[in-house]
């Protein structure tokens, strides 16, 4: 198997990601490079990139919703999520603006909810039907999957 090993510890995180922004300039380049460094471990594994995610977008995440947004800070795709008991978080409905329709955005969304969910040791439940087909062809996340 081969792994990749990063870490970042951030101190005092409220802080530095206040209301779902990340406001440390420091913070931001190395999550940046970390990012870079995972896309070219990526590549050169076996992983599917269906498993990967994407951050050519920004994202914001406050209470009840993970959002995608552009160099404009346009939300291009959102999540509406609801938290559950036990940390479940239901995922309600996921959106692409119009514009941007037919370019993976809703397939991305969800891949970077799910890594941010696994992050946090929770488990996710489909309420939309986007969501419950994502996860039923994607096994490798079925270890955060709430039947």
């Amino acid at each position: 198997m081969k792994v990749m090993n990063c870490t970042i510890a951030i101190s005092n995180v409220q802080s530095v990601f206040n209301n779902g922004d990340n406001h440390d300039p420091k913070l931001a380049k190395r999550l940046r490079d970390d990012i870079k460094s995972f896309e070219q471990f990526i590549n050169e594994s076996s992983l599917s990139h269906q498993s990967c995610v994407d951050m050519t977008y920004k994202f914001s995440y406050q209470p009840g919703e993970l959002a995608l947004l552009n160099d404009d800070g346009e939300k291009i795709a959102t999540i509406e999520l609801r938290n559950l008991k036990n940390k479940v978080i239901a995922i309600e409905e996921v959106q692409v603006n119009e514009k941007y329709r037919g370019q993976g955005l809703a397939n991305e969304i969800i891949t970077l909810l799910m890594w941010l969910v696994e992050g946090a040791d929770s488990k996710l439940k489909a309420n939309c039907p986007f969501a419950k087909s994502y996860l039923e062809t994607r096994p490798q996340f079925n270890n955060i999957v709430e039947p």
